[in-house]
Formats: C-alpha cells, sequence, structure tokens
C-alpha cells in the first residue's frame, strides 16, 4: 500500500540531525532549553518514521525494540540527572543509551533490506 509520504527517510535524516545539532546546543552553548527541544523533535520524528514503517508493513517489530526503548531511557536519564543532580559523569548513561539506540538502528536497516528483498524473490514476472 503507497502512504502519502513520498520519501519517508526524510524524517530519520532529519531526526538524526535534529537530535545531534540538540546535543551540540546543549553542551556547547548555554541555550539548555533550545536544546531539549531539538532532541525532543529529533527524537518524535524518528519514532514518526518508525510507526510509518509499522503501518505499512515495511519492518516488523521484534526484540529489538528493547534495545530502542532502553537506549532512549539511558540517554534521557542521563540528560534529565545531569542537570538536576549535576552528574558530572553524565556520559557513563549518554553513550551506553547511544550505542543501544545505534544497535536497534543497525537492526531495523537490516529488517528492513530483508523484506524488500524477500518481496522481490516471492513476486512473479511479468
Amino acid at each position: 500500500m503507497k502512504h502519502r509520504f513520498s520519501n519517508p527517510k526524510i524524517f530519520i535524516y532529519t531526526g538524526f540531525f535534529f537530535l545531534y545539532l540538540g546535543v551540540l546546543t546543549q553542551n556547547l552553548s548555554d541555550a539548555h532549553f533550545v536544546g531539549k527541544i531539538l532532541i525532543f523533535l529529533g527524537i518524535g520524528l524518528k519514532v514518526f518514521f518508525l510507526s510509518l514503517k509499522i503501518k505499512y508493513s515495511a519492518y516488523k517489530s521484534g526484540i529489538e525494540l528493547i534495545f530502542l526503548f532502553l537506549g532512549l531511557t539511558l540517554f534521557l536519564s542521563g540528560l534529565y540527572l545531569a542537570e538536576k543532580i549535576g552528574i558530572s559523569n553524565k556520559l557513563f548513561l549518554i553513550i551506553p543509551g547511544i550505542s543501544l539506540k545505534a544497535l536497534f538502528i543497525i537492526i531495523l536497516v537490516k529488517k528492513i533490506k530483508g523484506s524488500k528483498t524477500d518481496k522481490s524473490i516471492s513476486r512473479p514476472n511479468k
């Protein structure tokens, strides 16, 4: 089924851009509130991309969603605790969080590519 978004990948790329821009803003300037808005906007766009993939059956979710939720929890906890409590070693939460999210994305890409090749193999030629 064709969806109304001609290129849904723009959501994930824009989400990554906002996420990294938010992390840079958070760490390199005094605009912490703007950095948080950019981070949450980036996360929201990536979740929207994932929901499009699930809705249009390009991705069948599995156990790798645990990596995503655990990664998000660690990442956001590191940001929150660093601001509220002043943890100087916030990277102990942020780096594993980003690593788990990256692992999720690797599995996601492999599954989506695998589903495309399975569909092309099962389609008869005209």
